[in-house]
C-alpha cells in the first residue's frame, strides 16, 4: 500500500508525522536534520482521519476501529 497523504501535528518540543500507512511518528521539529524519536505502527487499515492529541493520549481512527494510546 502506498502512502496517499500525511497529516502533521505540533506537539510542541515534538511533532507527529501520522501517513494513511499506520504509522505514528514522533520527531523532533529541526530545520537542519530529521531525528526520530520512536515509531509506532497503530493501525493495520488505511487511516483517513487526523489523530487527536490530548496530552500524552492520542486517538487514532482507523478503517476499522477507534484506539486510544498512552504515549510515556
Amino acid at each position: 500500500m502506498n502512502s496517499d497523504f500525511a497529516t502533521i501535528v505540533d506537539c510542541g518540543n515534538t511533532m507527529i508525522g501520522f501517513p494513511s500507512t499506520g504509522n505514528l511518528i514522533v520527531f523532533k521539529p529541526d530545520p537542519e536534520t530529521y531525528t526520530e524519536v520512536v515509531r509506532y505502527k497503530v493501525a493495520d487499515t488505511p487511516v483517513y482521519a487526523f489523530p487527536i492529541v490530548a496530552g500524552n493520549l492520542v486517538y487514532v481512527k482507523d478503517a476499522e476501529s477507534l484506539t486510544l494510546y498512552k504515549i510515556n
